[in-house]
């Protein structure tokens, strides 16, 4: 019964998009064709908390061994397999339709659809089918049971056994994967590391994958598309600009999909199908993101999560999500061996400190302030010369991002110090008093790194050298302070040689040390976003408005439409990188939640994120309206107009 009216329903809401919907539906995404017309070998994911399944968007794949780039299916850090194929007896399966929902992936093939979802508490995806007729499928599995980065390990062996009521399973010494077939009669075979089962299919039926697969698909399904409503109904976006809804609406989606319950903790995941383990930083920008949009026990878990695994108030810079393999976390650094990447991040600290401000002013859960306190008695052991700025130290693994620069910027940078600063004063509104010598901080801050006879900067400052890298490092201060010589500066980064239609090369292609590269060149849109927040805050909408509309092209043209990559090629815009990058969509929220709508954390206004302000609507914008903003254990309607005028009612809670 439940098949028939849930499942009946999705089969045949998908059967009917068409690809003209992108511009008309705000949660669903559509690439349709036919033969040559239709290239569906990019990336696709779809993701519970607790399992991911990335595929290609054609419904297979075929892929090595990797610990790092985990592609297939994995349950957290353990994957099951690496190739996945499917196929109609004795024909190929040729796909003409791809569907994104939120919560799952709908696929057409000829004479066949499917649905691919991860429920959220299981270990495992379920796939569901449905023909038009009687069919056979030939499903083939590869296997590959293996234990993420840093373990590695891969399995020594594997052993197989079938029952009669199509369920498969293959052991190993790591663990297991069962396969199992509902509403339809299906057989398996195994040989070397191949599953294979032939499914004779009429109508309806589920394939089920993973560690384990005792869960009822319909009830999963509906668990599944529960859990991603409970972000889409918050912090609900509508504008005259239906592109900008969309891509803001997807942006939230990114952010939940990102959390992971895992053995070390909880908390948002960096990006897929690599560095799907927790960041410091990266986790951290989400957090922020996470506070504004509602998920403020997901954020809460993130930086809780990161201080279990912190030392002497030293947050860490990566999490891998299998417990016990710390020693087996070194690697290569700007030419560099052994660098232990746990905790080489210096800014993964002050950032930390700052997602503890958002915690008090946006959810007001209580905050750990002796954390906080010893947090920042590791910032200040940072500060070697007495000068007030904290320094990058290489040799010592304190370095900051990125990490391509980092062998040459040991000694105090601008973007580190900047967050150093907000830190401070994050910390002074937590601990209720002013923070102790602040503005001697600023003082030598702009002394160092604001020239009075240079209208730009300084990158960096070592040993009373003063180092200049044309980069949007230089976008950050402007994110938390106004001024003219911080207009010179960001105007400077808006010159074609940094500011591109797709977002900010991470380097000048002025620059000397340009090459294209991924710290020096390609586009971030991260940085994008910091640039984006700097030119609001210092009255330069024009340069921000570029900045969100760059964000929203990028979604709509994305390989998986929705998605915003980690980095792009700065002279082709081609997307590089992760496609699913989860800071990417963080700071198109904040630019829009923060840069446009001026809706800043309370130590930065001396005022509460939904008291009316000004906004920076983008030239042409009538409106736009964010309904169910959730502060605290309240919510709010804010509602800003083309003449900058801010209103804020609130709402009734649940």
């Amino acid at each position: 019964m439940y098949f028939d009216v849930v499942f009946r329903d999705e089969f045949y809401r998908c059967s009917r998009m068409v690809q003209s919907d992108n511009e008309k539906v705000i949660d669903a995404w559509v690439l349709q064709g036919s033969g040559s017309k239709l290239d569906l070998k990019a990336q696709s994911l779809v993701k519970g908390k607790r399992a991911h399944l990335i595929l290609r968007q054609d419904g297979n794949l075929n892929t090595g061994h990797s610990t790092r780039v985990r592609s297939g299916l994995w349950t957290g850090g353990f994957q099951h397999f690496s190739s996945f194929n499917i196929e109609a007896l004795p024909g190929h399966l040729s796909c003409k339709k791809y569907v994104r929902r939120p919560w799952y992936i709908y696929r057409d093939y000829d004479g066949l659809s499917r649905i691919d979802f991860v429920p959220p508490d299981a270990m495992g995806a379920c796939i569901a089918l449905q023909s038009n007729g009687q069919m056979e499928i030939l499903l083939t599995i590869v296997i590959s049971h293996s234990m993420m980065w840093p373990s590695g390990r891969r399995a020594a062996s594997y052993t197989f056994e079938a029952s009669r009521n199509s369920v498969a399973r293959v052991e190993s010494n790591l663990g297991d994967t069962y396969v199992k077939v509902t509403g339809a009669d299906a057989s398996f075979s195994f040989a070397g590391e191949t599953l294979t089962a032939r499914i004779v299919l009429d109508g309806t039926a589920f394939l089920s994958i993973g560690s384990d697969v005792n869960f009822d698909p319909a009830a999963a399904f509906q668990q599944a598309e529960d859990y991603y409503t409970a972000v889409t109904r918050n912090c609900v976006l509508q504008s005259s600009s239906s592109r900008l809804d969309k891509a803001f609406f997807w942006s939230k989606i990114a952010i939940l999909e990102s959390y992971s319950e895992t053995e070390v903790g909880n908390g948002f995941f960096a990006g897929f199908p690599e560095f799907s383990w927790f960041f410091g930083r990266d986790g951290l920008w989400t957090s922020f993101a996470a506070y504004l949009i509602g998920l403020h026990e997901e954020a809460d878990s993130h930086i809780a999560m990161l201080w279990d695994n912190s030392i002497d108030g030293r947050i860490p810079h990566e999490v891998p999500i299998i417990a016990g393999h710390d020693g087996e976390q070194d690697y290569e650094v700007s030419g560099i061996s052994g660098i232990r990447t746990r905790y080489m991040s210096i800014d993964s600290t002050p950032l930390w400190v700052v997602a503890q401000g958002y915690k008090q002013a946006w959810s007001g859960h209580r905050v750990d302030m002796t954390a906080v306190e010893k947090a920042m008695i590791f910032l200040r052991s940072l500060d070697k010369d007495g000068d007030g700025l904290i320094e990058n130290a290489f040799s010592e693994g304190l370095i900051g991002w990125p990490e391509k620069w980092a062998s040459s910027r040991d000694g105090a940078c601008i973007e580190i110090n900047s967050w150093y600063i907000e830190a401070l004063k994050a910390s002074g509104f937590l601990l209720g008093r002013h923070p102790e010598g602040v503005e001697g901080i600023q003082e030598s801050f702009d002394e160092n790194f604001l020239s009075n006879d240079d209208p730009y900067f300084f990158d960096s400052v070592y040993s009373g050298k003063r180092r200049k890298i044309i980069s949007p490092m230089g976008s950050v201060p402007g994110m938390y302070v106004k001024n003219d010589h911080v207009k010179k500066i960001l105007g400077r980064l808006s010159e074609p040689d940094v500011l591109t239609e797709a977002g900010i090369r991470s380097m000048s292609s002025k620059d000397p040390m340009y090459d294209r590269g991924y710290h020096t060149g390609q586009i971030w849109p991260l940085m994008t976003g910091w640039h984006a927040i700097a030119a609001y805050n210092n009255e330069m909408s024009e340069i921000g408005e570029r900045c969100i509309w760059s964000f929203v092209d990028l979604s709509f043209s994305a390989p998986d439409p929705g998605r915003i990559n980690e980095v792009y090629d700065p002279e082709f815009y081609e997307p590089r990188g992760q496609f699913a990058q989860v800071w990417s969509h963080a700071l198109f929220i904040m630019s829009i939640m923060e840069g446009m709508l001026n809706m800043l954390p309370s130590w930065r206004n001396g005022k509460s994120p939904v008291e009316p302000s000004k906004a920076n609507l983008p030239i042409g914008m009538a409106f736009l309206r964010v309904d169910r903003v959730k502060l605290r254990d309240s919510f709010y309607t804010v509602m800003a107009t083309a003449d900058g005028l801010i209103s804020v009612s609130a709402e009734s809670g649940e």
